[in-house]
């Protein structure tokens, strides 16, 4: 009789279960639901402002943060690359730099770049985002650290490093865009934080 009774229970979906399985089916419908407000895609009225954008196409929640932070960051540091040769005359003269030792100086900055390409095969094991974010804190610190130089060899080291964290924070942004856009907004995303990084150097 107890087993019939329990057999009639199911019939009328009284069954013990049924709480959890309608919760389960709620749980399921919260996190599609989530999914979607994740994966929905929609365009900035804004940036259509922006005419050296173009026209954007409709990016993801994450897309759009992924392409603000890329931009900021890449706006900073093309700023901070060139204004090096904008204040080159500034800077040996603060220094003492004599003439024919300035493009020695420069050459000697410029091989942070070949250092650069260190940073991506690490990325491979240590994950792109950590080594992003390093590269982008390395770059401020030694960009402060040059501030308080006291002499050419100061100067020198600081923006070697300096340098270094700059190019492998482009490399690095790239093969981000690769990875968090899909096929038919990589283009755009590319050529957008590019446009934007000029628009570092024309603040110089």
């Amino acid at each position: 009789s107890a087993m019939g009774s329990r057999i009639r229970a199911e019939d009328r979906g009284d069954d013990d279960t049924a709480p959890f399985l309608n919760g389960d089916s709620g749980t399921r419908d919260r996190d599609d639901k989530g999914l979607n407000d994740h994966t929905k895609k929609y365009e900035k009225p804004w940036v259509r402002y922006l005419l050296i954008l173009g026209n954007p196409p409709p990016l993801t929640s994450r897309q759009w943060r992924v392409f603000s932070l890329l931009s900021l960051a890449g706006l900073f540091t093309t700023y901070d690359d060139t204004l090096k040769s904008v204040a080159v005359d500034e800077i040996q003269e603060s220094l003492h730099i004599p003439d024919d030792s300035i493009s020695y100086v420069i050459g000697l900055v410029r091989l942070g770049v070949i250092l650069s390409v260190f940073f991506n095969l690490a990325a491979d094991t240590h994950g792109r985002r950590p080594l992003l974010l390093a590269t982008i804190c390395g770059f401020a610190v030694m960009t402060a650290f040059t501030a308080f130089a006291l002499n050419v060899y100061w100067f020198a080291i600081a923006q070697f490093f300096a340098k270094m964290f700059i190019q492998a924070e482009y490399l690095l942004s790239n093969i981000s865009i690769l990875e968090e856009f899909d096929v038919g907004t990589r283009g755009w995303a590319l050529g957008a934080i590019a446009s934007l990084c000029v628009m570092g150097s024309a603040l110089c």
